[in-house]
Formats: C-alpha cells, sequence, structure tokens
C-alpha cells in the first residue's frame, strides 16, 4: 500500500471511515445498521446507522488518496474475515475433518500478513491517534516557547492540528508490520451464549505480564509479553500473543465462560473513545452497564515535560492512559519463567526490565536503520523484503 501527497483537488467521497464499513456489517442482522450504546450520555440506539458510525468529513483529507488506498485494501480484507468467521472447534466438526482444522492449514502466510497489516492500520487510524498526535504537537510547542520566553496564548495553540497526523500514523503502520510477525495467534469461538461487543476503538494492545510489574503501559508493537485482541463478529475474536510468555491452550479453542467474554467485553468498553457497538438484539442496555461499574475510563493524558537527569534537555511524552483489567482467561497462561524472570527484575530493581523491553532488539534496530532508508528515499515502506535481501547480498 503507497501513500502518496497529490495535489488538494477535493474528492467525492466526503463522509469516510476510520473504522471500515465492511467490519460493522460483521455485526449487523441487516447489513445497514447495528446497536449502539453511547458511554457519555448512556443512551442506546437499537439500529444506528453504518454509514453514519466512526466516521468524519474528510478524515483523510481532501484529495482522496488515503481513502482511495484504504478501499482498495479493504475488499481484500473483507475476504480474509469471511475466512475468520468460518473457523471452528474441532470438537464441533466431523472426526474426518479435524486433523486439518489448524490456522495454518486453513490460513496462508500472506492472510496472516494481511491480518497483521490490518489490524495495525485500524489500531493507528482512529480519532485517539489524532488526538494524541495533536496534543504532542501542542505540548511541544509549550516547551519550546517557554525555554524561549515568548508568549503564547493557549486557547490559540489547541487550535493547531497536524493536518496529515492520520496519514503519518497510517504510514508507520505499514512499515511497523514486520515486528508482529513473530506473534502467534489464535482466533476465540464464542460460545457462552454472549455477544462479543467492539467499540469505536476496536483493537486492543495488552500485557497481562507488565501489568503485574510495571507502570508503564508496555504495549508497543515491538513489547516483550504484548498480548492483541480483535472481535471480528459477534462469535469471533482473533488475538496475537507473545508466544515467549503466554501458553495458548489450542489455535482454535472455545470460550464458554460467560466471565470471559465479558473481560473481553470491557477491554472493548475501556478502549472505546465513545460509543460500544453489537449486533442487534445481541446483548441488553442492562448488560453493558452492569460492565461499566468494573472498568475506569480510558482518556488521553500528558505525561509533562520535564528535564532528563544530568542535561538541560526536555522530554515530551503524550500517551493514551494504559488499560489496566488485570486480564485473567481460561484459554491462556502466563509460563512461570517468565513469571520469575520478572519478579526477580522486581527483587533487584532492574529498570530495565521492569519500564518494558523488547522481544527482538535486533530486528528493532534493522527496522530504524530500514525507516531512515525510507526517509533517504531508498526504499518504499512496503519493500521489506528487498531491505533483507540487499543486507543478506551486502549491499
Amino acid at each position: 500500500m503507497e501513500i502518496e501527497k497529490k495535489s488538494e483537488k477535493k474528492f467525492h467521497t466526503k463522509n469516510q471511515h476510520y473504522v471500515p464499513q465492511f467490519y460493522f456489517r460483521k455485526f449487523s442482522i441487516d447489513g445497514k445498521n447495528v446497536g449502539l450504546y453511547n458511554i457519555s450520555s448512556k443512551k442506546i440506539v437499537p439500529n444506528a446507522p453504518i454509514k453514519h458510525q466512526c466516521s468524519e468529513d474528510y478524515f483523510y483529507g481532501e484529495n482522496g488518496v488515503v481513502e482511495t488506498a484504504l478501499s482498495a485494501l479493504e475488499g481484500r480484507f473483507s475476504n480474509l474475515f469471511n475466512k475468520l468467521e468460518q473457523v471452528n472447534t474441532s470438537e464441533s466438526l466431523p472426526k474426518s475433518m479435524r486433523k486439518n482444522n489448524t490456522l495454518e492449514k486453513i490460513f496462508t502466510k500472506e492472510d496472516f500478513s494481511d491480518l497483521v497489516l490490518f489490524i495495525l492500520i485500524q489500531y493507528t487510524r482512529t480519532k485517539t491517534v489524532q488526538k494524541v498526535t495533536d496534543e504532542f504537537l501542542h505540548e511541544t510547542l509549550r516547551v519550546i516557547l517557554k525555554k524561549e520566553g515568548k508568549p503564547y496564548s493557549e486557547s490559540e495553540l489547541v487550535k493547531l492540528s497536524l493536518k496529515d497526523s492520520v496519514i503519518h500514523a497510517i504510514q508507520q503502520a505499514i512499515i511497523l508490520r514486520p515486528l508482529l510477525h513473530d506473534l502467534k495467534y489464535a482466533v476465540l469461538v464464542n460460545e457462552s451464549g454472549t455477544d462479543f461487543l467492539f467499540s469505536d476503538e476496536p483493537v486492543v494492545f495488552q500485557n497481562p505480564l507488565m501489568e503485574k510489574y510495571s507502570k508503564s503501559a508496555c504495549v508497543g508493537v515491538a513489547s516483550h509479553g504484548l498480548q492483541i485482541y480483535f472481535p471480528i463478529s459477534p462469535t469471533r475474536m482473533v488475538c496475537f500473543y507473545d508466544s515467549s510468555v503466554y501458553t495458548f491452550k489450542k489455535q482454535i479453542m472455545s470460550v464458554r465462560s460467560p466471565k470471559d467474554v465479558d473481560a473481553l467485553n470491557i477491554l472493548q468498553i475501556m478502549s472505546c473513545l465513545s460509543n460500544v457497538y453489537y449486533k442487534q438484539g445481541g446483548v441488553s442496555k442492562e448488560y453493558i452497564e452492569s460492565l461499566l461499574p468494573q472498568i475506569v475510563g480510558k482518556t488521553t493524558e500528558l505525561v509533562h515535560s520535564g528535564p532528563l537527569i544530568g542535561t538541560q534537555n526536555v522530554v515530551v511524552h503524550v500517551q493514551a492512559k494504559p488499560i489496566h483489567i488485570s486480564l485473567k482467561l481460561e484459554c491462556f497462561t502466563i509460563k512461570n519463567a517468565a513469571l520469575k524472570d520478572m519478579f526477580n527484575a522486581s527483587q533487584g530493581n532492574d529498570l530495565q526490565k521492569l519500564n518494558g523491553y523488547h522481544r527482538d532488539e535486533y530486528l528493532l534496530h534493522l527496522l530504524e536503520d530500514f525507516s531512515k532508508k525510507i526517509e533517504e528515499k531508498k526504499y518504499k515502506p512496503t519493500e521489506w523484503s528487498e531491505f533483507l535481501d540487499d543486507i543478506k547480498k551486502g549491499a
């Protein structure tokens, strides 16, 4: 997927979605509407038109370049979702079909790569990303203006916005895709009788291991202990996970525990910006509101700037408040070795580990080099394989 800036000629598609319509339809009875619950007003809309959900006028800009590129990809993604919806547990299949009921035999490497790409793009093309990016801009300008002793108007400052913040985030998602390829994934088949919900921020990054020991979020794409949860229908959810830390019982497994479904739905409520969505008639208002007392709302917060120790330099850091719910599910366990490693780190006050570390430092360094060469116009964001080939050749 290439994103190139063209002239600012107005594009004909004004209403642009940051959660695609094909995804909404996976939770719709009629293909046109979904159930909606608004968190702030606590109002429910039993049949909310899909075309008006998670959209904004010219969200990706007025030239149509990003909108067109995403639309081209979404046909491919929709086909992949159709395959995921057909996944069943081995127990529900005839014995003759169980041997081939593995994700490796159902999905190709290209399918896996597409799923990673979709998750990263979806994670980055949201209102929260736009909000965090703009707040980073505001805080950076405050630091610079204060340091130079220049007066500024707070009301004027907050009106400033990085015009291409979402485009930049999507480009970064494409570049970062290799960092998720080491993760394993599982499909959770919901057999509890209670539907999965989804929100206007449907991709949720979690780290149950580090949540026990660290105040940091530790949910970067390269983080040790990362988990990613993403519902694809009322009865199917995909989970990516760091297999050095977690053990999942099976690649395809049933979720029968109402507590597990509640926990996964709480993740969606906590990650949402405004609305939670559901299949019409699938859950009640009372059910959603029964989950609300168990959460602390997610907000965008500023970690205020301060001087680095021993220097006059300043670090500006803005992030979405991490979701901490002590996630426990019957389908996975944390490996004893990982728990022991972090316990020892906490006893020895090993700040490097306690603040989070990466699954593969070498891969991260390679990607940093790749990013620099993209800036130098030596590679395109989609040419990671070519970059690796050149390294092997010693180019």
